[in-house]
């Protein structure tokens, strides 16, 4: 509840050797995942803050998310453009399965899985491709050639921005009606929610509504609202489809470094979890303009959150 301050429950150490990229829990709450700069993903178990698990890669893992429907699956997005299924894990193998998108070199940035229609979106390089879930091939763990995608456009707006990097960067993204569209927020241009079968731009919220380049953003369908950390000032939240916000959180201090900044809903929407450029997780109440609490760090910038 909103009355209870959150405390310290474990502290997970001496398994990463560069930093933590992504992090998220299993559907079941029992475990943790974690990927890394250093290349590898560590799996924890929550209640007693043990290691059980490390696999490493070809490249630093940018982007991990466990499978809703497909019991301890794991998928994870890579710095050269590799993204895999893994499964069936065991303290010393696990089954691995990658979607081969063609792109070589090219950053996984973020990924996002519908359960209803089986589908994964991955947001690889300045492009943002849908396919249809790795689970359902029913083929033995393998390469299985070249997978089959839908390519979203690229946004048409080009912000105009004098002395800003204006490259097409997705940075989240977001099914929503049961995967016939994805909301795509861009480092530098805006948000857009996408009609994926017309290719068609629903709505924008384009950089004059929040002058600030994106860090990352979540939805909560309940609320029918929009959260989006900038790499600037703050937090602004938005209803879907409207361009003005409904509020906006100021840190207390200008970022000086443009970390990627997370940003995630607490306790069924009533308050918003974020980085900040101090290094500290702030805790907003959504229904007003109230620091709820702050959560200390060791100083370094937080580059992930999961809830």
């Amino acid at each position: 509840t909103m009355e209870s301050a959150y405390v310290v429950h474990k502290t997970l150490l001496n398994e990463h050797t560069d930093s933590v990229n992504a992090l998220s829990f299993s559907p079941c709450g029992r475990y943790l995942a974690s990927g890394s700069s250093d290349r590898s993903i560590c799996i924890w178990k929550v209640s007693s803050g043990r290691f059980i698990f490390h696999v490493v890669f070809d490249s630093q893992i940018n982007a991990l998310l466990w499978h809703s429907v497909e019991k301890d699956t794991l998928i994870c997005g890579c710095e050269d453009g590799a993204v895999f299924y893994l499964s069936d894990f065991s303290p010393v193998s696990f089954a691995g399965r990658e979607v081969r998108l063609g792109m070589k070199d090219t950053p996984v940035f973020c990924l996002d899985l519908e359960p209803n229609m089986r589908l994964l979106a991955i947001g690889v390089g300045n492009e943002v491709h849908i396919t249809k879930d790795g689970c359902l091939h029913k083929i033995p763990p393998a390469i299985i050639g070249y997978t089959a995608t839908t390519k979203l456009l690229h946004p048409q707006y080009k912000p105009q921005i004098e002395g800003r990097d204006c490259r097409i960067r997705p940075r989240s993204i977001h099914f929503y009606e049961r995967g016939k569209r994805l909301i795509v927020s861009y480092l530098n241009h805006g948000v857009i929610a996408w009609d994926i079968d017309s290719m068609t731009a629903l709505w924008h919220i384009r950089s004059r509504d929040t002058p600030k380049q994106i860090a990352s953003s979540a939805v909560y369908l309940d609320l029918n609202a929009i959260v989006i950390n900038t790499l600037q000032d703050g937090v602004y939240l938005f209803k879907l489809g409207s361009t003005k916000p409904v509020r906006k959180w100021v840190y207390d201090c200008e970022a000086k470094a443009r970390y990627p900044l997370l940003v995630s809903f607490l306790h069924d929407g009533k308050a918003i979890i974020s980085g900040s450029p101090t290094g500290s997780v702030c805790i907003w109440q959504t229904g007003s303009d109230d620091l709820y609490q702050v959560l200390p760090h060791s100083g370094e910038q937080i580059h992930q959150l999961f809830y």
